[in-house]
């Protein structure tokens, strides 16, 4: 038996564990021995499932891909789905162009449905991508996982979110994934119903999260154990249990080294 039997580790892509697609040596070093002996670990992540796939560079997961912050969860070595989230309505479109007639700071509106695409609404001409919210709609492909808005500054990111809750839904949370983005996501589908899923559909006796923005708050909530890295927001940290090294110092090393002390 390993000493890791019965662990799920899930935690964030970006800011986390990585950024563009670099994981840290000490990082790929410790899910690898986290593995060895027993430990299942997977990525919990706003992206495509695919893009995180394709991305395992010097490192595997060993456990299904979860992606779009809950929606989507993808066999980690044949892409099977095995959980499609979702909704069949665009009332996540519809909470989008209300604030994209009423808000000059919303800039960008991404779609994420049953393609593998994300389909784009930008205010100004860019390539590949439309200009209007009805032609979001017409391209859209059932399930509608989630929706993207983006503005140009931190700033008015923060005032856009606040627009974004007192119209929104109660169906859907309203959080930001980085600092210019905004994710409009199914409340059946976030990061903290995903963990416990996965955790249910493995059978592991003991659920441990990382993460470090508000996207990955009901992540940590979740978590039997929850790290936030050093470099998440004030309030991320006040959702987790723990606290560990900035993701640039290895954070997922410096988790999987804590467990094994307290094994």
């Amino acid at each position: 038996m390993g000493k890791f039997d019965g662990i799920l580790l899930c935690s964030d892509f970006d800011q986390t564990m990585g950024i563009g697609g670099v994981v840290t040596p000490d990082n790929c070093k410790a899910i690898d021995y986290f593995q060895q002996n027993g430990g299942r670990f997977t990525i919990i992540s706003g992206r495509h499932p695919l893009f995180l796939k394709n991305h395992q560079i010097g490192f595997h997961v060993n456990a299904p891909l979860v992606g779009y912050n809950g929606a989507l969860i993808l066999d980690e070595n044949t892409g099977e789905i095995l959980y499609s989230g979702g909704r069949q309505d665009m009332l996540a479109l519809d909470l989008a162009e209300q604030l994209w007639e009423t808000e000059p700071t919303l800039r960008c509106i991404v779609m994420h449905d049953k393609t593998t695409r994300s389909l784009t609404c930008h205010r100004e001409a860019r390539e590949n991508c439309v200009r209007t919210v009805q032609e979001l709609r017409d391209q859209c492909e059932m399930p509608l996982y989630n929706v993207l808005c983006t503005a140009k500054t931190a700033e008015e990111t923060a005032m856009l979110k606040d627009a974004f809750i007192a119209c929104a839904p109660p169906a859907f949370e309203i959080a930001r994934s980085w600092a210019k983005g905004i994710e409009v996501i199914c409340r059946e589908d976030t990061k903290g119903v995903a963990a416990k899923r996965m955790k249910e559909m493995l059978g592991a006796k003991l659920l441990v999260t990382a993460g470090d923005y508000e996207n990955d708050i009901s992540m940590l909530q979740a978590g039997d154990i929850s790290y936030a890295v050093e470099n998440a927001l004030p309030h991320v940290k006040a959702a987790a249990k723990r606290q560990t090294v900035h993701y640039e110092q290895s954070a997922i090393a410096a988790i999987v080294a804590e467990l094994e002390k307290e094994l």
